[in-house]
């Protein structure tokens, strides 16, 4: 399995209601199963999980809005951490979707 340092990953920095997260880099991955977990500030798991290919969407609309920590690690050992703010969704948002 490739390192993580070669894998180039699409993550967002900040999140409402879903986190979407892309790994572009797919050459040197021969099995996409992939372990994470979500933490506060705390350090408390708030979400842990795998998903299995090179891209997933998680809700996260259950997290209160401050910072979080996304660990992403793979079945070697490696792993590496992203930092993201979840926020309130605005009341509207969906209206002014529908109505677009």
């Amino acid at each position: 399995m490739g390192s993580l340092k070669a894998l180039e990953v699409e993550f967002p920095s900040v999140v409402m209601e879903l986190l979407h997260l892309r790994i572009k880099e797919k050459e040197d991955v021969a099995n996409p199963v992939f372990e994470y977990s979500i933490t506060d500030t705390e350090k408390k798991v708030c979400r842990k999980g795998k998903f299995n290919g090179f891209e997933v969407q998680l809700r996260v609309a259950h997290l209160n809005s401050g910072k979080y920590f996304f660990n992403l690690n793979i079945t070697n050992g490696q792993s590496v951490v992203y930092t993201f703010e979840k926020r309130p969704r605005l009341g509207n948002d969906m209206i002014e979707f529908l109505a677009s």
